[in-house]
């Protein structure tokens, strides 16, 4: 999973590994942020559990490569696994 995101952040993006974020019974967590472009759009970080599948992770790159929160819509494998994180 990190290979396919590391090489879908290409040098636009970082992806960060982290033990636990929080809701750690949803593991694997994933948080999309948007871009620069994207936040000025009003789009906020999205929250994906489960997301440790070579399936989501391929999702996950396309919709960053195409622009992420705010830019491109999210692919349906991500739909289905975002959740709103409560501070």
């Amino acid at each position: 999973m990190l290979t396919t995101l590391n090489a879908a952040a290409g040098e636009s993006a970082t992806v960060r590994v982290a033990d636990c974020l929080g809701p750690c019974e949803r593991a694997d967590v994933v948080v999309v942020g948007p871009s620069p472009e994207g936040r000025q759009r009003g789009a906020r970080p999205v929250w994906v559990a489960r997301a440790g599948s070579a399936r989501v992770a391929d999702a996950l790159a396309q919709w960053t490569r195409a622009g992420g929160p705010g830019i491109a819509e999210a692919p349906p494998a991500v739909l289905a696994r975002a959740f709103r994180q409560e501070r």
